[in-house]
């Protein structure tokens, strides 16, 4: 039972002492810095709260923040990361009784590194990127422990990974690979920004945790940098969200000594499926398997589970799920007989290979004909050199009901007409009727796009 304890797992590593665990910037924290400031948070939660509390945490840095993290694991308590946005209703559905911000001198006489594990270890928030209310999803120590087990042991992560990440730490990617390197040994390098990750990987660093959103823009608009600094990447792991399949044929040649992984998770389901890019090429196209204890079906509107090839939604169940929301009427509405209903939509080929398609609900009714953007967006993906979404809008002439615009992040020298021309023989349903270019899209921290607000925004333009 001891070793499902997350801190339990780490400990072993905080024996390192001066090696470096973290870097943010140009501040350097040691192994034995972070078991200091483990023991200082711990000595606070100790002294403020009762066994099972939930413990909010404000800290003003990444590197204080994944210290209080493994202080609650450690004491037993439940931690909850408390984000800019949404704060005061995260304080509050979570039950928070005390925030943590930055290492505080409090008495350790009593603590016992015996704690057990208590579950929830963390309650992560979801970015609510439909505008909805964001979900307080709870994840246990097992769930966390054994996807990072999983991942280290298919990576071959040894204690040499020096990792840079790139993703907000408040978000379950994140909290997931720091695990990953620190319980190998390794060293996690916080980037602040795009500068950042160049001058980490020419100073040495060897791996790269970062998300579809980031990549893209560092391979659209820095590809000669990247693949000056490539060479030295061991290991890469990118997280969910939509990336295209030229982006990652690019990621292999940009990276070619490193082992290139890809996954398809939820905060509700972690790291579901696993994908080695590198030795399954013929499977570039997919997010990969289901890994050991996970099972994934695709079943039709009527909840029956469909054949090899047949697009419907996906379900998951197994070790990969949460233990539910924060509100458990809704996690028991997106339940049954045990599989979680994700939203999204795929297939899995005949081998079993998962291939997403996008969300249910980005769905748009085309004079009655349903269109998923997701296909039109991949069919798309090589006319343009910048990231494009496509929503569907009120038609603005009046002559359909609903129509399909090509939002492009940036200026394009691209037009409707080469658009039209590029899907020639597409039904006409699936061609959009309307091109604009943004400045920026609106997006969550992790870089989704916020598609409900998009559409609004171009309502405004066409």
């Amino acid at each position: 039972m001891q070793s499902e304890n997350l801190f339990n797992q780490l400990a072993g590593s905080l024996e390192r002492g001066d090696k470096p665990a973290l870097t943010e910037g140009a501040r350097v924290t040691s192994y034995a810095d972070l078991a200091s400031m483990i023991d200082r948070f711990a000595g606070e939660i100790l002294t403020k709260t009762e066994s099972g509390a939930v413990v909010g945490i404000q800290a003003p840095s990444r590197s204080e923040t994944l210290a209080a993290l493994y202080a609650c694991f450690r004491t037993g308590r439940t931690a909850v990361c408390v984000p800019a946005r949404n704060g005061d209703f995260v304080i509050q559905d979570a039950g928070a009784t005390l925030i943590l911000t930055e290492p505080s001198d409090f008495s350790r006489a009593d603590f016992s590194s015996e704690t057990p594990p208590r579950d929830p270890a963390v309650i992560v928030y979801t970015s609510g990127s439909t505008g909805k209310r964001p979900k307080g999803v709870l994840v246990s120590h097992r769930g966390i422990g054994d996807a990072v087990q999983f991942m280290n042991r298919t990576m071959m992560v040894d204690d040499t990974i020096s990792q840079v990440l790139v993703a907000p730490i408040d978000h379950l990617y994140a909290i997931g690979r720091c695990h990953a390197a620190l319980r190998a040994g390794g060293t996690v390098h916080f980037a602040p920004g795009i500068g950042a990750i160049f001058d980490l990987l020419q100073q040495g660093a060897n791996a790269l945790a970062i998300v579809p959103s980031v990549l893209a823009t560092l391979i659209k608009d820095h590809e000669a940098q990247l693949r000056a600094v490539g060479q030295g990447v061991r290991w890469a792991e990118v997280g969910s969200m939509r990336f295209d399949i030229e982006y990652r044929r690019r990621m292999l040649e940009i990276f070619p000594n490193a082992r290139i992984f890809r996954q398809y998770g939820l905060s509700e389901a972690m790291r579901a499926t696993f994908l080695n890019l590198r030795e399954e090429p013929d499977k570039i196209h997919t997010e990969g398997r289901p890994r050991p204890g996970v099972k994934i079906e695709i079943l039709d509107g009527d909840g029956q589970v469909l054949p090899a090839g047949q697009k419907g939604e996906i379900w998951v169940s197994g070790e990969a799920l949460a233990l539910g929301y924060t509100d458990d009427a809704l996690w028991q509405a997106r339940i049954r007989d045990g599989r979680y209903h994700t939203g999204d939509l795929g297939l899995l080929d005949e081998d079993g290979y998962l291939v997403f398609l996008g969300r249910s609900d980005d769905i748009v009714n085309v004079n009655g004909n349903l269109v998923h953007p997701a296909e039109v967006e991949a069919d798309l993906a090589g006319l343009f050199a910048q990231p494009i979404c496509v929503v569907g809008v009120a038609d603005p002439r009046g002559v359909r009901d609903t129509v399909l615009v090509v939002c492009v992040e940036g200026a394009t020298p691209v037009r409707k007409k080469d658009v039209a021309a590029h899907m020639a023989g597409a039904a006409r349903h699936l061609v959009p009727e309307y091109l604009v270019s943004l400045q920026a899209f609106p997006r969550t921290a992790t870089g989704k796009i916020r598609r409900p607000d998009l559409a609004r925004d171009v309502t405004k333009l066409i």
